[in-house]
């Protein structure tokens, strides 16, 4: 017979392994993943107490324990025993957080993989935790304190007002108060699209809040996610018109009424927030696995600081499955554009520092400025070292509101001229990055990764002025293009390498038309030439014989082809 203290030993060392059927394609392409290096995990926040405002406890588990959440019980690869000693105590029952389905999430992760040479987040490993309301907090203290768990959360189960600021109409006009695609203070996207390849062609993005009017008569083939059912309260004016700006602003159709988009030949998509509940980090992963890696997603959102106080409003990646799901999909090759949030935060301030501490989750954050000259930030924006670019925050010509203009009682024939906040920065900052990405795909074959656009937006931006903390530069496109040339046009030619009748660039790795000309009278003089070093797409002579026809024909293959 088996005592009681053998017994409770058992149970102490015992876990729950996955069934080989039930496993999914991560577990599936674990060899190959396990011969790459490890992801650093998420800094833990030193403690955790429940906020004021309805949420849910969140818990991710490391990576390599292959922890999921089947038919409201935790299964593993490798022992949790901590977990375990949680669940004996308190009544729990554990739930996936992302609903989207194996395949998928498998593509994300060989995506990533593949293109960081790091272990892939393990998305199905944040669970969600049922349990009674009065043990919550001791719970997710539990939880913090385990080896085991790589971050707790409480995440808002409240509909969060969206992060804008609207206002009262000053205008009554259409694309003549489109002047944020004008020279600056705009970003100068009239002058990109005279000069070709800036209207979006190419690249697709999905907008991902709760809702908009995707009946709209100047919002044309934007793609909502199917399958969802998207809630009655998303269908008051302060949510389905707010979606309706932001794709109005990126999208609006180029043609001779209403505004029209800053990308508008983009293919739009949108994912909700919310259908039968709180959905962030499942419409964020849909949506990157639905698109391609070099396209955009758009995060309209914002969530409670650490005060959790209704209008401190934090970034929506506060939330730590929202940075996880973030850092997934930017991890696979999405460039994500951010809002930071309309609470006057300073993002730099101690109670950030556990944020900060996670370190970078690849989204580009977009402040508010003025739209003016100044391009000072606004009073109701976030800021601080975190935020990397800013848009226009304050009025903002768009489709939705009807502040502007409505025809015959109609909500989808509705403009405005006011669209403010973040909301309207965010969309206008993303048609600079979805135009730049169009440019580079159309012009050179190549697509710009998040970290190369964030920076060209960064040194090539028109410089933020006033005071009230870092917001940014506002992208300004047309020198941004110039850098996308400077980089793409040479970056991967070599120099030809001549005796000394010319004097072409000196070694700097780069082939220009003044190596070109300098070739030419080199080949026209004589006996004396050098040979062509090349990136190694072909192999001209190696040295000393001089530049002869197979020289030539190499050299012309490395301007035609590019990078490699």
């Amino acid at each position: 017979m088996v005592s009681s203290s053998m017994r409770a030993l058992v149970a102490a060392l015992s876990f729950t392994p996955i069934a080989a059927a039930a496993q999914g394609p991560v577990l599936a392409d674990a060899g190959r993943f396990a011969d790459l290096a490890d992801r650093p995990p998420i800094a833990k926040p030193a403690e955790i107490t429940r906020p004021g405002f309805e949420s849910r406890l969140v818990v991710k588990f490391r990576d390599e324990l292959g922890v999921r959440a089947r038919n409201g019980a935790l299964v593993a690869l490798r022992p949790i025993r901590g977990a375990r000693a949680i669940e004996r105590a308190a009544p729990i029952t554990w739930r996936p957080l992302i609903d989207t389905d194996e395949a998928r999430l498998a593509e994300i992760e060989t995506r990533a993989a593949d293109r960081t040479g790091v272990r892939p987040i393990d998305l199905r490993s944040m669970v969600t935790i049922d349990a009674p309301e009065a043990e919550l907090e001791a719970i997710a203290r539990r939880l913090l304190a385990l080896d085991e768990v790589e971050w707790v959360d409480f995440e808002p189960t409240v509909v969060i007002e969206p992060p804008c600021v609207d206002a009262a109409p000053a205008t009554a006009n259409y694309i003549p108060f489109q002047t944020y695609a004008g020279p600056n203070p705009g970003i100068n996207m009239n002058a990109a699209w005279a000069a070709g390849n800036a209207r979006g062609a190419g690249v697709q993005f999905a907008d991902i809040e709760y809702n908009a009017r995707f009946d709209h008569e100047d919002l044309c083939g934007i793609i909502p996610e199917a399958g969802v059912t998207f809630p009655a309260f998303s269908f008051g004016d302060l949510y389905i018109e707010h979606g309706t700006s932001v794709l109005g602003i990126l999208n609006g159709v180029d043609n001779t009424y209403g505004v029209t988009g800053l990308v508008p030949d983009a293919q739009g998509y949108f994912f909700p927030e919310w259908t039968t509940g709180p959905r962030r980090a499942t419409a964020i992963t849909n949506a990157a696995a639905t698109l391609n890696a070099g396209d955009f997603l758009v995060l309209e959102m914002q969530t409670f600081g650490p005060s959790g106080v209704s209008g401190e409003w934090a970034p929506a990646e506060y939330e730590l499955s929202v940075w996880t799901a973030t850092r997934a999909a930017t991890d696979a090759g999405l460039i994500v554009f951010a809002a930071a949030g309309n609470g006057n935060q300073n993002l730099d301030a101690p109670e950030y520092a556990a944020y900060r501490a996670r370190g970078d989750s690849g989204a580009i954050m977009v402040g508010a400025g003025a739209n003016n000259a100044s391009h000072s930030k606004l009073s109701f924006s976030n800021f601080g070292e975190r935020l990397d670019v800013q848009g226009w925050g304050v009025g903002v010509a768009a489709t939705g509101y009807g502040s502007l203009a409505q025809f015959g009682g109609d909500p989808n024939q509705r403009y405005t001229s006011s669209f403010s906040g973040t909301s309207s920065a965010t969309p206008v900052a993303a048609g600079a990055g979805i135009s730049l990405q169009s440019y580079a795909k159309a012009a050179y074959g190549q697509t710009l990764d998040a970290d190369t656009l964030r920076q060209i937006l960064i040194d090539t931006g028109i410089p933020q002025g006033g005071s009230g903390g870092q917001i940014g530069p506002l992208p300004n496109v047309m020198a941004a293009r110039a850098a996308v040339d400077d980089l793409l046009a040479t970056a991967c030619f070599a120099d030809v390498t001549v005796e000394s009748a010319c004097t072409p660039g000196a070694g700097d790795g780069v082939v220009t038309l003044s190596d070109f000309s300098c070739y030419l009278s080199e080949w026209s003089i004589g006996s004396a030439f050098a040979d062509i070093t090349t990136t190694g797409l072909c192999t001209p002579g190696a040295g000393g014989d001089g530049v002869d026809l197979s020289d030539f024909s190499c050299y012309l293959s490395e301007w035609s082809v590019g990078c490699p």
